[in-house]
C-alpha cells in the first residue's frame, strides 16, 4: 500500500493525510488520501479488475465514478485521468444521468 501511496505522490497528487481504512470489500489493503481519494491494493490483477467491474455495476448511472486500475490497485478519484497519464493504468468511469 505505501508503495501505490508513495508513487501517487511522486506523480505529483498529495497525500497530506493517510487513513488506513481497509473496507473495500476484496481489497487486500485500502485506505482513504486527503479528500476521499481512496486507494486500494489486490492480491491479484484479476481481484482488482473484478473489483473495478463490480463497482461500476453498482453504481450504474447513479453517481460519477472514476477509477484508475491498475495491475492489481485500484485508485477512485475524479482525476483518474489525469493520474493515468503518471501512474499508468486503465481508467474506469461512468456519468450520473
Amino acid at each position: 500500500m505505501s508503495e501505490l501511496r508513495d508513487g501517487l505522490v511522486k506523480a505529483g497528487f498529495p497525500c497530506e493525510t493517510w487513513d488506513q481504512t481497509d473496507v473495500v470489500i476484496g481489497a487486500a489493503q485500502s485506505g482513504t488520501c486527503s479528500k476521499g481519494t481512496v486507494l486500494s491494493t489486490f492480491t491479484s490483477a484479476d481481484a482488482a479488475q473484478k473489483s473495478a467491474d463490480k463497482t461500476k455495476a453498482l453504481v450504474g448511472e447513479l453517481i460519477d465514478l472514476s477509477l484508475l486500475v491498475g495491475p492489481n490497485w485500484i485508485i477512485n478519484d475524479p482525476r483518474a485521468e489525469a493520474m493515468q497519464k503518471e501512474l499508468g493504468g486503465v481508467v474506469v468511469s461512468t456519468k450520473a444521468k
